[in-house]
């Protein structure tokens, strides 16, 4: 089941818990990826923050943390 932004607006959670299973998990499907897109962009931050901009020579902390190797994207 898709739902539309439009179609929630207004609804509470007692109106979530009153539908049925499809649309429940609808929702838990939205909320985890965007769950895991914000988890992904904080990590990235963070990395960031520590070894600084990619492929920069300007080293935060004193070039204590690089970075090494690499991953794909979730998705």
């Amino acid at each position: 089941m898709k739902l539309d932004r439009e179609e929630l607006k207004g609804k509470t959670l007692s109106w979530v818990l009153a539908q049925g299973i499809d649309t429940k998990i609808a929702l838990l499907q939205h909320y985890q990826h965007l769950g895991c897109l914000l988890a992904e962009e904080i990590m990235a931050e963070e990395v960031r923050l520590l070894s600084g901009a990619p492929y920069s020579r300007n080293k935060p902390h004193g070039g204590r943390y690089s970075r090494w190797g690499q991953q794909s994207r979730l998705g």
